[in-house]
């Protein structure tokens, strides 16, 4: 189920499904807590597989000069942003998985914050990566007027997220060490996220959704037995946008 996505901007289904997820606080101690052992999630063996090619050509094609990574982890997406020559920077809300960043990384700048309130000055970056992230804040279109705000004219601003339509209603750490309880997101619908990047001034270049069948690894039901692999709902979508 790979499609463009031709929005309908004035849709409110995003209040509707967007529900009450984890605050900052419980997001940040659960990310914490499993920082060590995060890459043995099974879910980031499929964000590694399936999100990763999606986004990579699209970071290829923006202006590879200053690049801020919103959601920068441990840094799944640094060799990327290395080998396309950027000068980047990370921010997390997690200090737990900055320590795993500055052991992996430690040439790689990267601040403790909340995507809400970039901790940047303004016009500072030609292109902004945040993956997965917009699930775990209350108001999408915080996080665009900040993205607004810290980017260039002409700047790039790439963002990917589990899609509202796919059937899950936590995100579990079973089976790592030292697992939080389950951290509950905000079911953004698309529409709404697109209606937030419009409101903060930022225009729509690409979004598609990617469904079952458009995955390069197809976990089988033992590892992800939430997956719906009936390809009639999505999974994740990738939209890129543009601050002109």
């Amino acid at each position: 189920m790979t499609k463009t996505w031709i929005p309908n901007l004035g849709s409110q289904d995003g209040e509707r499904l967007s529900g009450r997820g984890s605050d900052s606080a419980t997001v940040a101690r659960a990310y914490d807590a499993i920082s060590a052992t995060y890459d043995y999630w099974v879910w980031q063996n499929f964000w590694r597989a399936n999100e990763q090619p999606i986004l990579a050509p699209l970071l290829a094609q923006a202006a590879r000069n200053t690049c801020l990574d919103v959601g920068i982890g441990n840094g799944a997406y640094v060799p990327i942003h290395r080998s396309l020559g950027y000068k980047l920077s990370g921010l997390d809300i997690s200090s737990g998985m900055l320590e795993q960043l500055k052991m992996r990384h430690p040439s790689v700048p990267a601040v403790l914050g909340d995507a809400t309130r970039l901790p940047f000055h303004e016009g500072r970056f030609d292109t902004l990566l945040c993956a997965r992230v917009l699930s775990h804040l209350s108001a999408p279109v915080d996080f665009f007027t900040e993205a607004f705000r810290v980017t260039t004219r002409g700047a790039t601003i790439l963002v990917a997220d589990l899609d509202s339509e796919h059937d899950y209603q936590s995100i579990s750490f079973r089976g790592l060490k030292n697992p939080r309880s389950p951290i509950f997101p905000f079911k953004h619908a698309l529409s709404e996220v697109l209606s937030a990047a419009e409101a903060a001034g930022l225009t729509l270049s690409s979004c598609r959704q990617f469904g079952y069948a458009d995955l390069e690894w197809k976990p089988p039901p033992h590892q992800l037995p939430a997956l719906d692999r009936s390809s009639a709902r999505p999974i994740f979508y990738v939209a890129s946008f543009r601050h002109n």
